[in-house]
């Protein structure tokens, strides 16, 4: 079964693309003269191709290829990273290699897979790259020995991007010629010797605030099954009273119009003529009100109805 990290077979013929790894030996012979350095080179198992895949495709080829090198997992580390000074450091680095997410280093981790040319657990160094002109496309397709899969190409290519994105800023020593962790050190005892009322107070404040909201969360906790369904109960029962005295705010239990005797009849809103002035009566549908809302001579002249 193929590792998520890598494409399913077959590849495709005629394309290279992001992730698409090149064996070392293959492309030996193409380095030779214009890169020897990375042709030559014990460190390096392998390549692989950096550049976007729209720039890959051969309508709109981009004019230089940008590979980086491959390493064994092992020798992507020396004897320092495991010294009691570093070794958390290190520990974090791999944690994230193996996750694919970005560090520092621009590591990116490749595991075993013998079906894409994998031998061993390998590492992408992003940190080393170097570039081959359009014309050795051909050269490059014919050393491809794997291909990294769609989503985790992007993935690489994304920690790439990063790296490369960073702003380069004057460091602390560089502007005040003492290093950042003394005078963060400085800073600290100066806090600590602080005694002013407003800074005991802030303190105090922070606390109390995390405390009652901690008691909130656990009094929320403490409720039980019984104690929640009757709370529910009641917030429902509130809502259709609420609901119940809204209808009978908009509901006339008589016709509005003073000369109708009938009771039990169907009432509707009706906007109207009173005095020269509109008003909203609930009148009913019996011939006598129909007649005197619509006779212009009545008491009602209908305008609208509304519902």
């Amino acid at each position: 079964m193929t590792h998520p990290v890598y494409a399913a077979r077959p590849f495709p013929k005629l394309r290279l693309s992001q992730g698409t790894i090149l064996g070392r030996e293959k492309l030996r012979t193409v380095l030779k003269g214009h890169q020897d350095y990375f042709a030559e080179s014990e460190h390096f198992a392998a390549y692989v191709v950096v550049t976007q895949s729209c720039d890959l495709e051969p309508q709109q080829l981009a004019d230089y290829i940008y590979l980086a090198v491959i390493r064994q997992f092992e020798g992507a580390f020396v004897r320092r990273d495991v010294e009691k000074r570093y070794v958390d450091g290190t520990r974090r680095t791999i944690r994230e290699m193996l996750n694919h997410a970005y560090n520092r280093r621009g590591y990116f981790y490749l595991p075993q897979c013998k079906d894409h040319g994998v031998e061993e657990d390998w590492v992408v160094d992003l940190r080393v790259m170097f570039s081959l002109d359009k014309k050795h496309y051909q050269e490059l397709l014919d050393a491809r020995t794997g291909l990294i899969s769609e989503l985790y190409a992007a993935a690489m290519g994304s920690i790439a991007g990063r790296m490369f994105h960073r702003v380069a800023l004057s460091s602390w020593r560089d502007l005040y010629g003492v290093d950042a962790d003394q005078e963060a050190n400085e800073r600290v005892r100066l806090l600590e010797k602080r005694e002013d009322k407003n800074f005991e107070d802030l303190g105090k404040k922070r606390y109390l605030e995390q405390r009652a909201k901690r008691g909130t969360t656990k009094a929320n906790a403490r409720e039980t099954d019984e104690t929640r369904v009757l709370r529910k109960l009641k917030e429902r029962e509130k809502k259709e009273i609420a609901k119940q005295k809204d209808r009978d705010k908009h509901q006339k239990p008589y016709c509005e119009n003073g000369e109708c005797t009938n009771t039990a009849v169907t009432y509707r809103r009706q906007v109207v003529w009173v005095n020269g002035k509109r008003e909203l009566k609930y009148l009913c549908l019996c011939g006598e009100c129909v007649m005197a809302y619509d006779d212009p001579t009545g008491p009602f002249i209908a305008v609208s109805e509304m519902s």
